[in-house]
């Protein structure tokens, strides 16, 4: 409910923010003069998946990292199934991993029955705008659930899908390359 910052050197507290009394830290991402955290409501459950957390975003609050001051507060991401918030570069970066909750329910179950793709999102981090939104649906039509954290390397964000690791362009959101792809799963026994 509490971030803290504190002095490398000391170990000091340098200030803390209380989060809204509706919502938990579900990420937290730095930059340069930037504490961004990615709240979850707090009706919604944790889950853990291949050992990485997932949880339904709510609001973003980015933080003077210096004076611990909102300086801005998104809803662009609200509803949001992710692995986390990355900030790379000026830009924040976020994968909606799909599927949608169904109407009605509590917003934790997964389902694959009349879900909606994922998509990508690229917010600045400087003042929270959005300079894009990428819908995933049909960019890769078997494999549209990914089970890892984002990745931003060499002017590409790479959501990894469960067999294939895709980038997009991460000024754009535009399709890029396959960077892997795994055809076939062998299982090795003893």
């Amino acid at each position: 409910k509490e971030v803290l910052c504190l002095d490398i050197g000391t170990g000091k507290r340098q200030w803390a923010y209380q989060t809204p009394a509706d919502s938990h830290v579900a990420y937290l991402a730095v930059d340069k003069d930037v504490c961004v955290i990615g709240t979850t409501p707090v009706n919604r459950r944790f889950n853990i998946t291949y050992g990485n957390y997932i949880c339904r975003l709510g609001s973003l609050i980015a933080l003077d990292l210096a004076t611990g001051a909102v300086r801005w507060t998104s809803d662009a991401a609200v509803g949001f199934l992710t692995f986390g918030v990355l900030i790379e570069n000026g830009v924040i970066h976020i994968a909606d991993t799909a599927p949608k909750p169904k109407p009605g329910g509590d917003g934790s179950a997964l389902s694959a029955q009349g879900r909606e793709y994922g998509a990508l999102l690229a917010i600045t981090a400087k003042d929270g705008k959005v300079l894009w939104k990428r819908d995933l649906a049909g960019v890769e039509k078997e494999d549209t659930f990914w089970h890892n954290k984002l990745r931003v390397q060499n002017g590409f964000v790479m959501p990894s899908f469960e067999k294939v690791v895709r980038g997009f362009d991460a000024g754009t959101g535009a399709d890029g390359p396959v960077i892997f792809r795994m055809n076939k799963v062998d299982t090795i026994t003893s």
